[in-house]
């Protein structure tokens, strides 16, 4: 093995190498190309897990996954903005829930925080990153698979647009909670 694969991976070990903190400072850079500022402000972004299958079998560890199966991997949960920058990359288990993700990358940069509006599929929701992200100042938009199937609750008093009293299906009763 070379000297500096060596060299490498014993910075790496030591934690002298923050992968976080160059990241931030490729992005930073790309956020100021003249294509970025054609492709977007950089005040929304996505994110979502891309499943990498590895080798074995699943059943023997318990990583029985209702979405993969039973085939062992992992996911790297990753945040893009809207300039096509990747701002935050984590490895998370194939089995694990995509929801807290969603504030641990948008917090974890200066990029992140400077998103407005935040986009995620259906693993990503949930009720308590609706409430962080609005605590947080983020407006956040999921995509809900079969929205027409869920049972919405209206506030009496609150005025909601056209499209949203269609899909209300009863209003909350204030007094009993």
């Amino acid at each position: 093995m070379p000297f500096f694969s060596i060299f490498l991976i014993a910075i790496i070990q030591s934690g002298l190498f923050n992968y976080r903190t160059y990241l931030a400072v490729v992005i930073e850079k790309h956020r100021d190309l003249p294509l970025s500022a054609a492709l977007g402000d950089g005040s929304t972004a996505s994110s979502d897990g891309q499943f990498f299958p590895s080798g074995g079998s699943g059943e023997a560890m318990n990583l029985i996954n209702a979405k993969y199966g039973n085939s062992p991997g992992v996911k790297a949960y990753t945040h893009l903005s809207d300039q096509y920058g990747p701002f935050a990359i984590k490895t998370i288990p194939a089995t694990a829930h995509e929801a807290p993700y969603i504030l641990d990358g948008l917090t974890m940069n200066d990029t992140g925080k400077r998103i407005k509006e935040h986009y995620a599929d259906t693993g990503g929701f949930t009720d308590h990153v609706f409430a962080m992200c609005a605590l947080l100042g983020y407006q956040f938009a999921p995509r809900l698979r079969n929205l027409s199937s869920l049972n919405l609750y209206g506030i009496q008093g609150l005025n909601l647009p056209k499209v949203m009293q269609e899909l209300i299906r009863a209003k909350i009763n204030i007094v009993r909670i």
